[in-house]
């Protein structure tokens, strides 16, 4: 999706819209190590759709930001001035052979 602001033009990598929660949601894929300047570019898209695309009804864009790896200092430091609650977790395994409540593979093992 592209995001014109100004003179400049930037692009999210996902944009859904959830029809329940009335609000977007944008998602930046980063096949890379978590780095504190990829939180900038995601507040920065996430404001841009609120003033863009949202209507009066709409409530506050969700961001969701999926790196690679993440160094958990690293990602203290970034987030601690942050106030929005933030769900952070790392997978080891690929996201298909995990389920969200047990932890076990689903074919049993």
């Amino acid at each position: 999706m592209r995001l014109e602001l100004g003179s400049d033009e930037f692009f999210c990598d996902l944009l859904f819209f959830h029809l329940t929660l009335r609000r977007y949601v944008v998602i930046k894929l980063k096949a890379v190590a978590f780095d504190p300047a990829f939180l900038g570019q995601l507040g920065t898209h996430m404001a841009a759709v609120d003033d863009l695309l949202t209507h009066g009804d709409d409530k506050p864009t969700i961001g969701l930001l999926l790196c690679r790896t993440k160094n958990n200092v690293v990602t203290g430091y970034a987030l601690r001035g942050d106030q929005t609650p933030v769900p952070r977790e790392t997978r080891h395994e690929h996201p298909m052979c995990v389920t969200q409540r047990t932890g076990r593979r689903r074919n049993g093992r």
